[in-house]
């Protein structure tokens, strides 16, 4: 399991660093939902992994990042539902 977990570890840091590349390019917009949905599970994924080797410092990091993708697919939401675009 621990392996597992660490695993996944490595796959969020991936998963978040290949966002930031993505937006830095201009290949994907820090607003969509493509973006925010990579940056809030690849912070969940290291989070996990935290629970095999745990670090506050970078839970903190985690979980702050988790809560900004989370607030920023709100927002999206919300857009939506004020246009009449909700699918």
């Amino acid at each position: 399991m621990a392996i597992l977990l660490t695993a996944a570890g490595f796959v969020g840091s991936i998963m978040i660093a290949l966002a930031y590349l993505a937006s830095q390019q201009r290949w994907v917009d820090q607003d969509s939902i493509t973006y925010l949905m990579a940056n809030l599970f690849g912070a969940i994924f290291v989070l996990a992994s935290l629970s095999v080797d745990w670090n506050l410092p970078a839970a903190l990091v985690e979980g702050f990042w988790a809560l900004v993708s989370l607030r920023g697919l709100y927002i999206i939401y919300m857009r939506q539902i004020k246009s009449g675009d909700v699918r």
